[in-house]
């Protein structure tokens, strides 16, 4: 997680750091790579589901700053608040992946719409040739 820190930067990190992060930060494996298709529905909770993993990232590592610095503090009551603070950051960082992850089942549920219509359009419009002397693989070659 240290080295993350030091490299980490909400707006300029690559996508498999943050891959790295989210699986450090909250135990969460992902495809930064995976292609949704073009829907707007689902294109607009994708980048809006990224953005807010990025902030819950960035978030998490403000976190562990916070408790970084008290350990550090040499007074306790100084240290117990920044602890409870760090807390406090901590929960806001979950809620934000919460968010993010709220966002991707929204885009999962429209995806998985969008596809069904696509494949009810192509059945729909398919032809196959009924003639017996094809079998199934020449029907589907010669179409």
């Amino acid at each position: 997680m240290y080295k993350l820190e030091l490299e980490f930067n909400e707006d300029s990190s690559s996508n498999e750091d943050v891959q790295r992060g989210l699986e450090l930060a909250f135990g969460l494996k992902t495809d930064p790579n995976f292609e949704y298709g073009p829907n707007a529905i689902v294109q607009a909770n994708v980048n809006n589901a990224r953005r807010l993993e990025r902030q819950a990232l960035n978030t998490y590592l403000l976190s562990k700053k916070k408790r970084k610095e008290a350990d550090e503090q040499t007074k306790a009551s100084k240290a117990n608040k920044m602890i409870e603070e760090a807390i406090e950051i901590e929960s806001e960082a979950k809620k934000l992946q919460e968010s993010a992850s709220a966002n991707y089942a929204i885009a999962n549920k429209e995806e998985f719409k969008y596809n069904q219509t696509q494949l009810r359009t192509a059945v729909a419009t398919f032809k196959f040739d009924e003639t017996p002397e094809y079998t199934v693989i020449e029907r589907l070659e010669k179409h």
